[in-house]
């Protein structure tokens, strides 16, 4: 599964990276606390609750290309693994 990961974004430039790391983090930390993870629910959940940079960087039209992209390439969360937060990764 990491190999197909790591061949699937091997020619995204950083900002696609970006788009499809943390709509993968928002959607499966929907799935963890239960809720319904549909496309549109992920798509508020970056722009409207992750940090406000997300918003200025990011549009919905832009955001739902990329959740294509990440089905059409089976990048799709399980709902598995810690939530994110803030400052886990980097203390």
């Amino acid at each position: 599964r990491f190999d197909h990961l790591l061949d699937s974004v091997a020619d995204l430039d950083t900002t696609g990276i970006e788009a499809v790391a943390t709509l993968f983090a928002a959607w499966n930390d929907l799935l963890l606390a239960g809720n319904l993870a549909g496309r549109d629910e992920v798509i508020r959940e970056v722009l409207e609750n992750w940090h406000p940079a997300k918003a200025e960087k990011f549009t919905a039209p832009g955001l739902d290309r990329w959740l294509g992209w990440m089905h059409r390439h089976q990048i799709v969360p399980q709902g598995r693994g810690p939530r994110t937060t803030i400052g886990r990764l980097f203390p």
